[in-house]
């Protein structure tokens, strides 16, 4: 009698736990690092009843635990037009004693970009060392900068900040190639 319960409640905690999920760092959940495509793979999220089919790369991160950039590369497609936006998700969670609110990014070293603020969270906050602050934003990007990108083997993506801080995130050129590939010509 007690297996029924007992499968139950494994079958609730796997629910729960949902699929797997692309780590945030540059190794897998189990510590072994990723082979070169499996890095570059680009996931597809496509559930019928949404208006739009969702391409979005694993989580890349760098910096130091205490000033962190995280970063994804994300596409939608619409389903009636077959319209494809392009996006940087870029996140950076970092010890400071304020706000560093990014204002600015720039592909390369000339191309802006529009830069959409999502959130703006204080995760903690103590007397001596100050606060934890995270800010996550949308970062545009056109299917011709993705192309060129592509073709010349990445691009830099630079983020700066109202206080002078600038941060760096290098998108190499196979994934940009594997988010086109997936994605499709355009419409």
């Amino acid at each position: 009698m007690r297996l029924p319960a007992v499968l139950a409640v494994a079958l609730l905690v796997g629910a729960c736990a949902g699929p797997p999920r692309y780590g945030v760092t540059s190794s897998s959940r189990d510590g072994v690092a990723p082979t070169a495509a499996a890095a570059m793979a680009v996931a597809v999220v496509d559930d019928r009843s949404q208006p739009a089919v969702k391409f979005k790369s694993r989580t890349f991160d760098h910096g130091p635990p205490e000033d962190k950039v995280l970063w994804a590369l994300i596409a939608v497609r619409q389903r009636a037009t077959g319209q494809s936006h392009f996006y940087l998700q870029w996140k950076n969670v970092y010890g400071a004693a304020a706000w560093r609110k990014f204002a600015t990014a720039i592909a390369g070293t000339t191309e802006p970009l529009t830069l959409t603020t999502l959130k703006r969270d204080i995760e903690l906050c103590t007397p001596k060392a100050g606060c934890v602050f995270e800010e996550l934003y949308n970062i545009d990007l056109s299917r011709s900068l993705l192309e060129r990108a592509a073709a010349q083997g990445g691009m830099a993506v630079r983020v700066s900040a109202e206080d002078g801080t600038t941060r760096v995130s290098a998108v190499p050129g196979a994934l940009i190639a594997a988010l086109l590939a997936q994605v499709g010509p355009p419409h």
